[in-house]
């Protein structure tokens, strides 16, 4: 397609077909594109007016001859225009009268012009369906709320034991489903549901970006979620959502600025009834930037929080976050998982490596659906620093190893990261001429080298 692209004078249209619809064929365009191109010219025109826009479903109605002549001057002009078309009698349209042609009464006096009746009716029913539909859109029925709230559970669950490529184009599907409704504006009282789930669905997406590597990019999820958080009045999502902004932003700005935020969600979590294990997820992060940033007291009385916290559970009760499950929730492998990296931190290579395998174990003895690759994944090069602290160089690679046997989809960033770290520290001047420590890092050089690409986000 061509702007102003028009037939070669004399040129016939196709027989038997609607002068419209020839008009498109001759031009090898399908309804969409043509309507696409129409709107941009509108839009150029006139700004982005919903009621003059067209619709593939108000193009079809004017190619069957339901409509003889589309809505409003700007619409026929722009599928002249589109169509390379230079008269109204092209594509079977009355020439439009001049404003000041008028027609006589009885008494021969000169009358007001008659107004296009069909024009105005189709104008005003285009007007009806647009507002029609974002009133749809503003209601939410209880039964896809409920729809929602489970596949948000589904996608929570398997984010954890399932590949990010086959959770990525699910989430996004459910993201769309949910937004309609956040863009379309919500009614007072469906508002806080609504913006209770899209906030939940931006903190898995913000998770996502973690896994992936992309901070950045999760940082705008978790903002959002924030909005949402806030909107929706659910101090337990805000806090949690802090917590996800933190643990991004340690990526970005470094441990100082993520404790910061450790702090806010803290105090936002104290207002909650019921904190849920967001309290001790929070102070399992509070614990790991506490000891990067070389805070060492802070950072033990933060592991000692997070184990009152995790029994103060049994009294609690559980939390909507809890509910969802996944992802949204921290079960104990979790805890000692997450305790295991400020021990190492802080010179406590046996406790780290007692909490790692603690972790792993608590993993593969629960249910299948609970198993957590990626965490067990990090325990595990949790206890390879811990043998490496100690000097033992076989046992790191007998730490290792499983990790380096992952599927590539299951190579996430931190697990990747962690090992590169560890790939520096054995190509340093002690442990030159180790042969264990050679195959380590070529191990992981192969590791970082896929006999596949991966799969498409």
């Amino acid at each position: 397609m061509s702007d102003g692209a028009a037939f070669p004078d004399g040129e016939a249209l196709p027989l038997g077909k609607n002068p419209l619809m020839a008009a498109r064929e001759a031009q090898r365009m399908t309804r969409q594109q043509l309507v696409d191109g129409v709107n941009t010219y509108i839009c150029k025109r006139d700004g982005n007016n919903s009621a003059h826009l067209m619709t593939v479903g108000r193009l079809g109605k004017l190619e069957r001859g339901e409509s003889k002549v589309p809505r409003g001057a700007l619409v026929q002009e722009a599928l002249l225009h589109v169509l390379g078309r230079r008269s109204h009698a092209e594509l079977g349209w009355p020439e439009p009268c001049s404003g000041a042609t008028s027609v006589r009464d009885r008494s021969g006096l000169a009358a007001e012009p008659r107004a296009d009746l069909d024009a105005i009716l189709d104008e005003a029913t285009s007007g009806v369906e647009q507002a029609a539909s974002i009133t749809e859109a503003r209601t939410v029925s209880s039964t896809a709320l409920h729809s929602y709230r489970s596949r948000l559970a589904r996608l929570s669950v398997e984010f954890v034991h399932r590949p990010a490529e086959e959770v990525g184009p699910k989430l996004l599907a459910l993201w769309k489903d949910v937004s309609m409704h956040v863009k379309g504006g919500l009614r007072q009282h469906q508002g806080r549901e609504v913006y209770l789930v899209a906030g939940m669905i931006c903190v898995v997406l913000a998770h996502l970006c973690h896994v992936r590597g992309r901070p950045h990019d999760g940082l705008v999820h978790a903002e959002a979620a924030l909005l949402w958080a806030q909107d929706s009045g659910h101090r337990e999502l805000l806090g949690w959502t802090l917590g996800t902004k933190a643990l991004l932003t340690n990526s970005t700005e470094g441990a100082g600025a993520a404790l910061q935020l450790i702090e806010e969600a803290k105090d936002t979590l104290r207002g909650s009834p019921r904190a849920g294990s967001g309290a001790v997820r929070l102070a399992c992060y509070e614990a790991r930037f506490s000891a990067e940033s070389g805070q060492r007291d802070r950072g033990l009385a933060a592991i000692r929080a997070s184990e009152d916290a995790a029994e103060a559970l049994d009294t609690i009760g559980t939390s909507d976050l809890d509910v969802i499950g996944g992802i949204l929730s921290l079960g104990e492998p979790k805890r000692a998982s997450l305790c295991a990296d400020p021990y190492l931190r802080l010179g406590h290579a046996e406790l780290a490596e007692q909490h790692a395998r603690a972790a792993i174990d608590g993993y593969l003895a629960g249910p299948p659906r609970q198993f957590s690759y990626g965490d067990v994944a990090l325990s595990q090069v949790t206890v390879a620093w811990a043998r490496l602290s100690a000097g033992e160089l076989d046992g790191v690679l007998d730490a290792v190893r499983p990790v380096l046997a992952l599927p590539y989809p299951q190579r996430i960033a931190p697990v990747r990261d962690q090992l590169d770290r560890l790939a520096d520290v054995l190509s340093t001047r002690r442990f030159l001429g180790a042969a264990a420590a050679e195959t380590i890092r070529t191990e992981i050089t192969n590791f970082r080298r896929p006999s596949r690409a991966p799969l498409p986000m």
